[in-house]
């Protein structure tokens, strides 16, 4: 099983349990996405920049465009 498959069936709906009773602050919308970043930055490990030749952390943006799925606010 692939990991993002992984954290889209197992992880968020552990976080999100009971979301639809939620209202979230801006601080805790911020700290749910420093969250999902992380989690993605585990899964899809850091690349080889080919300009540099070193290894870098990918972006959020990155990130988001290899997950494939909205926010987790959303």
């Amino acid at each position: 099983m692939p990991l993002f498959t992984l954290c889209k069936t197992i992880i968020l709906p552990v976080v999100l349990n009971g979301c639809e009773s939620w209202s979230l602050t801006l601080k805790e919308e911020k700290k749910l996405r420093i969250f999902e970043n992380k989690i993605l930055r585990k899964i899809f490990d850091p690349k080889r920049d080919e300009q540099i030749g070193e290894w870098r952390q990918l972006h959020n943006v990155e990130l988001h465009n290899l997950y494939g799925n909205a926010d987790i606010i959303r």
